[in-house]
């Protein structure tokens, strides 16, 4: 996508850039690189939880990320998965063997 943008924006197309600096929200940008378009319009995010996000798989998404040039960000949500959790016991009333496995994660 980024590498097509700048194929028009090096055709001097004037809509493909009036767009890419308006969705950028810079009226004076232009990219030299579809990698520095790319970095000001993707941005991943993983999201992981203690005992259950590996190394490995958070490794991949930061490369996957650097791979198309995208802002990453990485981020422990661990606070997020026991509040669902304790909500999911409180307010579900789940089967006693449900619980029991909620309650051990």
């Amino acid at each position: 996508m980024c590498t097509i943008v700048m194929d028009a924006l090096r055709d001097s197309n004037a809509q493909v850039e009036a767009d890419v600096q308006r969705v950028v929200g810079m009226k004076w940008w232009k990219p030299k690189a579809s990698e520095e378009l790319c970095n000001r319009l993707l941005h991943t995010i993983y999201m992981g939880v203690s005992g259950y996000s590996s190394e490995k798989t958070r490794s991949r998404a930061h490369r996957l990320a650097d791979t198309v040039a995208a802002n990453h960000t990485g981020m422990n949500i661990d606070h997020i998965f026991q509040a669902e959790r304790n909500l999911s016991l409180q307010y579900l009333a789940p089967t006693p063997h449900v619980r029991q496995w909620i309650s051990s994660q």
